[in-house]
């Protein structure tokens, strides 16, 4: 049985393969759902057209992440069209490949200031709230390349270290308001974005240590997320990571 029932879950990058089945998870266990993106709004708008054909709510915002603060009363805004979410998803995010050495540092922050920056400001926006009412759950998706050196991806991969090391300070900041947060780390997945950017021999060299063999779905990496979400299945569970990465990391 889901815990997520009657919930309102926001998603960020929602218009990403990753947020967009997280969406479609959530639908189906009857959460409703406050849905973000940035350009892309049809997998995102899509995602809300499944979600309302299952019966529950879904609203679509339109926000960039990469800004320094969130527009005014945004906060306000979604909470208005569906309640406060007790539940928050950060799955936004970019990843850019360039050696380490050579890339400009102009380049570096804009990586640093969506995938890092923009989630904490979404959290600060919402989290309040969950802590007001002592429960709610917060689950970043950030990546096996924030503990496994992976070349050419050094400032995603630091964008995603500083983000996983912010959900595990903020774990041990809420827990004690009823408050949870964790993050999910996928590894390759057969998706737009990290894996796409990997050359070839590199990802085929990395899938040859990998007990699975092969790259994670979309897929896996939401029900990672749900199960983390749910206090139905994982209420015991703050301050933790949790790979989806076909076994790379053991």
């Amino acid at each position: 049985m889901s815990g997520l029932r009657g919930e309102v879950v926001l998603v960020t990058g929602a218009s990403g393969a990753i947020g967009a089945a997280i969406a479609v998870e959530l639908a189906e266990r009857g959460a409703d759902l406050a849905l973000l993106y940035h350009r892309t709004r049809g997998k995102a708008e899509a995602a809300a057209v499944l979600a309302r054909g299952l019966g529950v709510r879904a609203e679509v915002f339109q926000v960039d992440l990469s800004r320094p603060t969130l527009p005014e009363g945004f906060a306000a805004q979604v909470t208005a069209a569906l309640g406060a979410p007790t539940r928050v998803v950060l799955s936004a995010g970019a990843s850019e490949g360039e050696f380490a050495l050579y890339m400009e540092p102009e380049r570096v922050m804009s990586l640093l200031e969506l995938n890092f920056r923009g989630a904490v400001l979404v959290a600060q926006a919402f989290l309040p709230a969950m802590v007001k009412a002592r429960r709610g759950s917060l689950v970043a998706v950030t990546s096996e390349a924030a503990v496994h050196a992976l070349p050419m991806m050094g400032a995603y991969a630091a964008s995603k270290a500083a983000l996983t090391a912010w959900v595990r300070t903020l774990a041990a900041e809420v827990g004690q308001r009823g408050v949870r947060a964790n993050a999910v780390a996928p590894g390759l997945v057969d998706a737009d974005g990290m894996a796409a950017s990997v050359p070839a021999a590199q990802r085929d060299a990395m899938l040859r240590t990998t007990p699975l063999g092969r790259l994670v779905t979309p897929q896996e990496v939401a029900r990672a997320v749900l199960f983390l979400l749910d206090d139905a299945h994982s209420s015991g569970v703050t301050g933790q990571v949790l790979s989806v990465d076909g076994g790379r990391s053991a």
